[in-house]
């Protein structure tokens, strides 16, 4: 999903061809177009984004058993563009949405991601305990189902948590567990990575540390990530 960030235009033109072949089944065109509607927003097209959602609910009041996904990723995309304008009350009250309805219909991956979004809500709002309580929930979750590659997210989160507690030690702690692991972290997941740890350097004092992780993150950010996510990190 990178080419999401990196090549938006060139997204929207191989999703509109897999939205062509997928006419017949309305459930699939519609998960497509989502993400071509946040394709379109990286290019400044709000209007695609609110359509699609509108498109979404109304198929999810018809068909309820098969919409209720399509609904769950939509909210849980709300929850991201609200983040992204800064309204992190409206964003955190969308990822709860996505996130009961990921729980009732148990996608494993998402339910991991509906946490972690939440988690780094509670964060922006200054709410380490209750931040660090769904970190716990997404670790339970990937831990029963074996998916280590999810927790390079997770122990970046949870030392983030510890750096706005001001307990260091523990916060290097869990960036020392997800640097193993963050290779298989998408664009975005590096950079939020290298940027909290870099803040944790920052705040201890280490200076050179630091400026070595903001140089990977400051890399990252000039090829794969959108302005507002850059914004949002300074």
């Amino acid at each position: 999903r990178d080419s999401l960030y990196t090549d938006p235009q060139k997204t929207i033109g191989q999703l509109n061809r897999l939205a062509d072949s997928l006419r017949a089944d309305t459930a699939a065109w519609l998960r497509v177009m989502l993400w071509r509607s946040v394709a379109s927003g990286r290019l400044g097209d709000e209007t695609a984004r609110r359509h699609v959602w509108q498109l979404i609910g109304d198929y999810a009041r018809r068909h309820p058993e098969e919409g209720a996904s399509l609904q769950a990723t939509a909210w849980a995309q709300r929850g991201v563009r609200m983040q992204e304008t800064g309204h992190p009350d409206s964003a955190l009250t969308c990822y709860r949405r996505g996130t009961a309805l990921f729980n009732r219909l148990s996608p494993t991956r998402d339910r991991i991601n509906g946490y972690i979004n939440m988690a780094s809500i509670e964060l922006e709002l200054g709410r380490p305990a209750a931040a660090a309580e769904a970190y716990r929930h997404a670790q339970f979750i990937a831990d029963s189902a074996g998916r280590r590659h999810d927790l390079a997210a997770i122990y970046g989160g949870l030392g983030q948590v510890y750096v706005q507690l001001r307990n260091y030690k523990e916060a290097d702690r869990y960036f020392d567990r997800a640097l193993p692991l963050i290779n298989a972290e998408n664009s975005q997941g590096k950079f939020f990575y290298y940027v909290t740890r870099g803040n944790s350097y920052f705040f201890q004092r280490r200076y050179d540390e630091a400026l070595a992780s903001f140089n990977k993150a400051m890399e990252l950010s000039l090829i794969h990530i959108s302005e507002p996510t850059r914004l949002r990190c300074i």
